[in-house]
């Protein structure tokens, strides 16, 4: 399972989703009302075709900011 961080009260992990071509990873979290929503913030964090390109961008991501890993529920 690939890790989730805690930024500004939110959780945000990698995750898969289908675009018009193909299936492509990009960060998400869960918005106040429930929903799942990607998560694109400059040049740091945007759409990859690999998970690892995803998981690797969130990390950085991360470590620049300090964030702490999310624990487990």
């Amino acid at each position: 399972m690939c890790k989730r961080y805690l930024y500004r009260n939110r959780t945000l992990y990698v995750k898969a989703y289908q675009s018009v071509n193909g299936v492509n990873f990009a960060t998400f979290f869960v918005d106040s009302k429930g929903y799942e929503r990607i998560f694109l913030f400059a040049n740091e964090l945007t759409m990859r075709h690999t998970m690892e390109d995803a998981q690797a961008d969130l990390d950085a991501f991360a470590r620049k900011r300090g964030l702490h890993e999310a624990k487990a529920k």
